[in-house]
């Protein structure tokens, strides 16, 4: 194994950190967005469920 493999597959690492880096942040921002959009959504089930039941 020469040198330079070692030095290689730093940089190899340091990309593929980067990169899982980006797409936690990228992941993160969905989480956001898809909290956002389901909150509204199980409390419009559960006001919906509290009224049938209030209702019957």
């Amino acid at each position: 194994m020469p040198r330079e493999w070692g030095r290689l597959s730093l940089k190899d690492n340091s990309q593929v950190i980067l990169r899982a880096q980006n797409l936690m942040a990228i992941r993160k921002k969905d989480l956001l967005l898809s909290y956002w959009l389901l909150i509204p959504l199980v409390l419009n089930t559960t006001c919906y469920r509290a009224k049938t039941i209030f209702l019957s």
